[in-house]
């Protein structure tokens, strides 16, 4: 028999071979927390682009089913129920639920605002059932909001169109708008584009946010005839 074997191991070696055991242990298990908190980013920023694509099929469906209603309040040939400046978009449209038409039409803000929900500024909606005589009298009613993106440091609208005081008929091409006040058409197309929070910014661990840059939405205009 080897005399290795017979008198066993020596203590300096059993030190040896745990020390090295332990070591392997903490590699081991430090790979694997890092594997985990991988998977756990990558799981949270494949929910948020999910989320985020849901919140644009949103805009885009409520821009398409906009419908232009006009206010009460004002001159014939009065501004229809469609306002957007660079920072907030209003538009008129029935929720967009089962059984829509018989729970009449809303009007509907988007904008940025600090919400309760959130650690930081969000893309909402904000929605009040339609008093036909004018927004204010709509916006003085009861109103309920919903978060749709989450980390947005900002939102800004430019509508396509003609401006107030040029008709379609002059000779004139359309062009990209900072507000759509008082308008009595649709305007063309709608232009989104929304800067998410700086990744770099400190105060807020948040999964990596796509920003969407100068999506371009029409307009229904056969809405209008």
């Amino acid at each position: 028999m080897n005399n290795r074997c017979a008198r066993g191991f020596t203590l300096l070696e059993i030190l040896i071979a745990l020390g090295l055991t332990t070591l392997i242990l903490v590699a081991v298990m430090k790979l694997l927390a890092y594997g985990a908190e991988v998977w756990y980013d990558s799981d949270a920023t494949i929910r948020a682009t999910e989320n985020d694509t849901i919140a644009m099929g949103f805009m885009r469906k409520m821009l398409e089913n906009a419908k232009p209603l006009v206010w009460a309040e004002g001159p014939q040939g009065a501004s229809i129920t469609f306002e957007g400046r660079e920072d907030i978009l209003y538009l008129a449209a029935p929720l967009p639920v089962a059984n829509a038409q018989a729970m009449g039409v809303y009007v509907f803000a988007f904008t940025v605002e600090t919400s309760a929900e959130v650690d930081n500024a969000a893309l909402v909606v904000k929605y009040w059932p339609l008093s036909e005589t004018s927004l204010a009298e709509t916006l003085a009613g009861p109103e309920a909001s919903e978060v749709l993106m989450t980390d947005v440091s900002r939102v800004r609208f430019e509508y396509y169109g003609y401006p107030p005081d040029v008709t379609p008929e002059v000779d004139i091409a359309p062009q990209w708008l900072s507000e759509w006040t008082e308008g009595t058409t649709f305007p063309l197309a709608v232009r989104l584009t929304i800067d998410r929070v700086d990744d770099n910014d400190s105060r807020f661990d948040t999964p990596v946010r796509a920003s969407w840059e100068n999506v371009v939405i029409g307009l229904n205009q056969a809405a209008l005839r």
